[in-house]
C-alpha cells in the first residue's frame, strides 16, 4: 500500500495490506457490526490482525489515536396517565417536542435548539409562578452551557371552594327539591 499525504511531505510503501471497513451506523450504535466481523472473519477479513477504529475528528492538523468511544442509548418513553392520583396532585402532559428529531425510528442528530411543549394540572395552594422558578432552579444545578428559556403561556391559578358554604348548602337543597339526589361534588378532574 502506498500511503502518500502531500501535506506532511509522506510519499512511502507501507510494509502491510490494509483492508478498509467503511460503517455508518456508529450513531445508532452499529447494530450487525459484530455478528459481521464474526461472519466474515474466515474470509474477507482472515488476514487481518488488527481492526482501528477511526471515529473523531482531530482537535488540530496532528493525526489523533482513537483509544475509546462514548456510549449512546437511544430511548423510547411512553406516559400513560392512568389517573393514579385522582386529582390531589399535581401532574405532567407533555403534548409535543418540535425541533427534535421525530419521525418513527431513531437519529442521533443533536439539534441546536428544541422545545418541549406541556402542562401542569395543578392542586390546590399550587402558584403557576412558582413552576418557571423551579424549572430554572433545576436547570442551574446542572451547571449546563445550554440556556433554558421557559415561558408560561397560560397561567389559570387553581381553585377550590367550601363545599359547606352557604351558597352551598342553597344548591343541595335545590337539587333534592327537584327529587334528584347529589351522589357526590365534582372536584377538578381530567373534565376541567
Amino acid at each position: 500500500m502506498l500511503l502518500s499525504n502531500s501535506s506532511y511531505g509522506i510519499h512511502q510503501v507501507l510494509p502491510v495490506n490494509v483492508k478498509f471497513l467503511i460503517e455508518g451506523m456508529e450513531e445508532t450504535g452499529s447494530n450487525g457490526l459484530d455478528a459481521m466481523i464474526l461472519a466474515q472473519r474466515d474470509t474477507f477479513l482472515s488476514d487481518v490482525d488488527y481492526i482501528i477504529i477511526s471515529d473523531c475528528g482531530w482537535l488540530s492538523r496532528r493525526p489523533a489515536l482513537t483509544y475509546g468511544t462514548r456510549g449512546n442509548c437511544y430511548f423510547f418513553a411512553e406516559v400513560v396517565d392512568l389517573l393514579a392520583h385522582r386529582w390531589r396532585y399535581p401532574t405532567v402532559s407533555i403534548h409535543g417536542i418540535t425541533g427534535a428529531f421525530s419521525d418513527p425510528g431513531t437519529k442521533t442528530v443533536i439539534p441546536a435548539k428544541v422545545t418541549a411543549k406541556f402542562s401542569i394540572r395543578q392542586v390546590p395552594d399550587m402558584d403557576p409562578a412558582t413552576v418557571t422558578h423551579y424549572l430554572h432552579s433545576v436547570f442551574a444545578k446542572r451547571k449546563s452551557p445550554n440556556k433554558l428559556k421557559v415561558t408560561m403561556v397560560i397561567g389559570a391559578k387553581p381553585w377550590l371552594a367550601d363545599t359547606q358554604h352557604p351558597l352551598y348548602e342553597a344548591g343541595k337543597a335545590a337539587i333534592k327539591r327537584g327529587k334528584k339526589a347529589i351522589s357526590t361534588y365534582k372536584g377538578p378532574g381530567p373534565d376541567d
